[in-house]
């Protein structure tokens, strides 16, 4: 994340350990954490809220505004954040041992309906039951057990 390196750079850190520190995270990761962190930082603009303060309400209000996403979506949000503020505040306790953060996710799961994937719902093979079902027609007629 370009704000980090930026944090980084100003604490006096070389370039070279800067790029070390963020191989931490995959490649991919920082693309969904850059992502969820410009979401943040814009909301911030457009609420006019400094994304940059160590403000556990204001990041329960950010979370509550998209509480219509899944949990998993939300903790993504939550962790980006959580990287930014642990370098900016490191003394501070983390997003994510904070009761308000942890009320917050443990409610959304509850109020949260799965709905299963197509391969975890139980399928009937066709041929099975016919199968099964000839065993029982006699002269023409389906006996019901």
């Amino acid at each position: 994340m370009a704000f980090v390196s930026k944090k980084r750079k100003d604490l006096g850190m070389t370039d070279d350990l800067i790029a070390h520190l963020n191989k931490t995270n995959r490649d991919i990761t920082t693309i969904i954490y850059n992502s969820s962190w410009q979401n943040y930082a814009d909301w911030c603009k457009a609420s006019q809220r400094d994304p940059e303060s160590d403000n556990t309400q204001q990041v329960l209000s950010f979370l509550n505004t998209f509480s219509h996403f899944s949990p998993s979506t939300l903790n993504k949000y939550r962790s980006s954040i959580a990287s930014v503020l642990n370098i900016l505040y490191p003394k501070s306790i983390p997003l994510a041992e904070d009761l308000d953060i942890i009320v917050f996710f443990r409610i959304k799961r509850q109020c949260t309906i799965t709905i299963p994937k197509l391969t975890s719902l139980e399928t009937w093979d066709a041929d099975i039951l016919t199968l099964h079902s000839t065993k029982f027609i006699t002269i023409g007629k389906i006996i019901f057990i």
